[in-house]
């Protein structure tokens, strides 16, 4: 196989694995942020709790 082939291969795959992945986080941080909203509407120390310690911990786990 050509090198050059492989790489624009390679190239290929991780653009669409990136993709798929900004995909996934774009639902994550929605789903985050609508159980803040929810959170907050009904108690605004739990939200404080939450988007402190919460968020930034699955927000690190992902970077």
């Amino acid at each position: 196989m050509d090198p050059n082939l492989m790489w624009v291969a390679l190239g290929l795959v991780t653009l669409f694995v990136g993709l798929w992945l900004a995909k996934k986080m774009i639902k994550l941080a929605l789903f985050l942020g609508a159980v803040a909203a929810l959170v907050f509407r009904f108690h605004e120390d739990l939200a404080v709790a939450y988007s402190t310690y919460v968020t930034p911990y699955i927000a690190g786990s992902f970077f």
